[in-house]
């Protein structure tokens, strides 16, 4: 092999690799089981995550409700998809789409203790020219029903799929 394929092929191992951004914590199950309605503070929230992305607060009839977003995005980018026929990754895995978004809203009542968690994370497989193209939703939600009960919790996957052109 002469020195050109060796240090084309080192580029391209170079160039390639995951791309994240947004917090870390989102893609760690165990740190999202740690957020549970009813029991869960701001505090506990903020230790464990940081500061949100955005924050929104609400007063009704002189109480105060907060909502706390988290958001996260990670991709892998294969530099060979894009050497090879100029332009193929481009069209068929889509630059700058995520293989992987997570999202958390969190919701707090008066008190300053969660009362819903909202938790999302989609995965995109963009396909090609003869894969189809799925994407993946998993939506898991912790919330309490009232101001008394206990939390209700549930889990959504939906599954859509675009057949290959």
């Amino acid at each position: 092999m002469n020195s050109r394929c060796v240090s084309l092929s080192m580029c391209g191992l170079l160039l390639g690799g995951c791309v994240s951004f947004g917090n870390a914590g989102l893609a760690d199950r165990e740190v999202m089981a740690q957020i549970k309605a009813g029991e869960t503070t701001k505090e506990q929230v903020l230790a464990l995550l940081g500061e949100p992305d955005g924050k929104r607060e609400i007063d009704l009839a002189g109480a105060s409700f907060e909502r706390w977003s988290y958001r996260r995005s990670s991709s892998f980018i294969n530099v060979w998809e894009y050497i090879p026929v100029p332009f193929y990754g481009l069209f068929f895995h889509g630059l700058g789409t995520p293989d992987v978004q997570h999202d958390l809203d969190v919701f707090y009542g008066p008190t300053g203790v969660v009362t819903t968690r909202f938790y999302t994370e989609t995965a995109y497989e963009t396909g090609g020219i003869f894969t189809p193209m799925t994407l993946t939703t998993t939506t898991n939600v912790d919330s309490l029903p009232g101001q008394s009960g206990k939390p209700v919790h549930w889990e959504d996957k939906v599954v859509g799929i675009k057949p290959a052109y």
